[in-house]
């Protein structure tokens, strides 16, 4: 009977490990909220730099550390020549709530506090699931002209899906390509171009 009590506590205290190692995977990603304001998470720990901005577009990379409920991004520093006394300005931000696509967070900490303009919570969206079907264009042009010898290339891709690339080589040089070529774009690439 005792066995089986032990048994079951250690069942039990794997299982809430996993789930607790489980989350920081789900919030990898890019969050943005609708005032541009930018958490990215990549890592956990000290191997990885993970970075925040603000709407005012102020960025910082921080170390990030995952304590229950709580995301903190870490700013890690030494003042001293022997690099042996440590600090840590801590920008902490509560999980209210998330999912696949949405990230409620609230700063709790005074660093995160005064680098979010004492916004009560922050609603983010991953950058995965943004899409702004309102933007809309005719035509993207792109041209590139270095000077000296280089050829000039021209790109264009439309609203109709046409993409057209000019390259012009007006020096002459046989190795370099010329010429003006022109494709339809399948609707995969196109849909990305338009959310980019």
């Amino acid at each position: 009977m005792r066995y089986h009590r032990i048994a079951a506590t250690l069942t039990f205290i794997l299982l809430c490990s996993k789930i607790a190692l489980a989350q920081p995977e789900k919030l990898k990603g890019i969050w943005i909220s609708s005032q541009l304001e930018m958490v990215e998470i990549l890592h956990t720990g000290r191997d990885s730099v993970n970075y925040m901005s603000n709407r005012e577009l102020k960025e910082d990379f921080f170390y990030l550390f995952v304590y229950g409920d709580t995301l903190s991004f870490q700013s890690i520093y030494t003042r001293s020549s022997t690099n042996e006394l440590e600090y840590k300005d801590r920008y902490d931000l509560k999980i209210i709530s998330s999912n696949d696509s949405v990230l409620v967070l609230e700063p709790v900490s005074d660093f995160s506090k005064a680098f979010f303009w004492d916004k009560p919570t922050l609603t983010l969206k991953k950058k995965d699931y943004l899409t702004d079907r309102a933007v809309s264009f005719e035509k993207l042009v792109y041209h590139s002209f270095y000077g000296g010898n280089d050829p000039h290339v021209s790109i264009q891709v439309d609203s109709a899906r046409n993409l057209y690339v000019n390259f012009r080589n007006p020096y002459s040089d046989k190795t370099l390509r010329t010429g003006a070529y022109s494709t339809v774009v399948d609707e995969y690439p196109a849909y990305q171009l338009r959310i980019c």
